[in-house]
């Protein structure tokens, strides 16, 4: 009875508005009820987050179902964008006698299965970088689920999964990211020829699961075989190396072993400006996708994985720089201004082709005044920073120009 009159306000008083935009398929009335199920029926359902079994059902789709009203709250939103294509796709094919008929109502149902697949992923790494930890683990869970029809047991079917476990790591619930874990490294048990680069982001919620139990040594090593694995397949002065370099450096820096994580932290600093600053003055500030031309290269495409992972590692590192020097003596000396004015500026140059101009300049002006009387030892390392500056002002100005208001 309970259960019946939560159920019953919940629907009345929280129903989910669509989004502005949602995909092909989605309910067009924009919000969700529940029906609860039969004793009988819920033993036979499966919840859509966990596996564990059913009580609620969508009563829009009615192949959608919940353990618990918490776990339909997580996936709520996603749902409704969803809600009428997971109807369709869940649907017995109809019956045809025609050979040719039956192919292509195949093929018409994995294609869309394929759509559906892309765009939940696409959306689980996206969310998962903004810190929307509900919603990427609802976009993830679903991207699974197809990925298993479409690819079986394979790399494909990883990807998803390690998304949906590092964000029940930062919602701290350390049961259902074992889960998704526990069949991780069963697909990689039974597929040796993984990617590197899969295998390397394994070993990195490895290492997060072992941070959050408290077992330093456990995720030192999960860390390490990161950096490895990421560097048989980028090199070892690639971007996709410094996430593993960062969290090496903040056990280092938990063991108060500073000189190698300043050290650790250092070189990522290095490897994002080798990557964001190269002739920044051809940096096509003002287009739809921000780029920068390297000398002799293509045009390198920032993408949003990129600006998202950038921007997490190397706040992290001025957090931890900015902590060990202010705590620090004078006689330390394992982290100076100059470090703090290098990822500042790294953070500048980053905050700019984001096309977050006042926070860019206000990077900038940072790293200026960390740089303070040794103007005249690095008077070309101040230019750099006076061009963002710059930059920064006249992107301010073109967004001020083009404001109808």
């Amino acid at each position: 009875m309970e259960l019946k009159k939560l159920l019953k306000q919940h629907t009345v008083e929280k129903k989910v508005v669509s989004p502005n935009t949602t995909p092909t398929g989605s309910d067009p009335r924009g919000f969700i009820t529940l029906n609860l199920l039969a004793l009988s029926s819920s033993q036979r359902k499966k919840c859509e987050l966990c596996d564990n079994m059913a009580t609620l059902m969508c009563e829009q789709c009615r192949v959608t179902f919940y353990c618990t009203l918490q776990h339909f709250q997580i996936d709520k939103d996603f749902h409704v964008e969803i809600c009428s294509t997971v109807k369709k796709l869940k649907q017995p094919m109809p019956f045809s006698s025609q050979k040719d008929t039956r192919e292509r109502w195949i093929k018409q149902r994995e294609f869309h299965i394929n759509e559906l697949f892309l765009y939940s992923w696409k959306k689980g790494q996206a969310d998962l970088g903004k810190g929307l930890y509900d919603d990427a683990i609802s976009a993830a869970t679903v991207a699974y689920k197809y990925a298993q029809v479409l690819y079986g047991q394979s790399e494909n079917v990883i990807s998803p999964m390690l998304v949906a476990a590092e964000c029940y790591l930062k919602k701290e619930n350390i049961k259902q990211a074992e889960w998704f874990m526990a069949r991780t490294l069963n697909i990689e048990l039974n597929k040796p020829d993984i990617r590197p680069s899969i295998k390397a982001t394994i070993r990195h919620n490895e290492g997060l699961l072992a941070m959050a139990k408290g077992d330093v040594q456990e995720a030192l090593m999960n860390f390490a075989e990161e950096v490895y694995q990421a560097t048989e397949e980028y090199g070892p002065t690639h971007r996709k190396t410094t996430l593993g370099f960062c969290h090496l450096g903040l056990l280092f820096h938990q063991t108060q072993k500073f000189d190698k994580s300043s050290s650790l932290f250092r070189q990522v600093v290095e490897i994002w400006t080798d990557f964001l600053v190269p002739n920044m003055e051809n940096m096509t500030a003002v287009s739809v996708v921000p780029t920068i031309k390297v000398k002799n290269e293509e045009t390198v495409w920032i993408q949003d994985s990129d600006r998202f992972d950038a921007q997490q590692i190397l706040t992290m590192c001025y957090t931890n720089q900015k902590e060990r020097y202010e705590s620090s003596g004078t006689d330390k000396q394992d982290v100076t201004k100059m470090d703090l004015a290098r990822t500042c500026y790294a953070l500048s140059v980053l905050l700019l082709i984001s096309k977050r101009p006042s926070e860019a300049e206000a990077s900038a002006n940072e790293a200026l005044r960390y740089v303070g009387n040794q103007q005249a030892q690095e008077a070309s390392f101040v230019k750099k920073l006076q061009r963002v500056v710059k930059l920064a002002q006249r992107m301010l100005a073109q967004t001020e120009n083009q404001d109808p208001s």
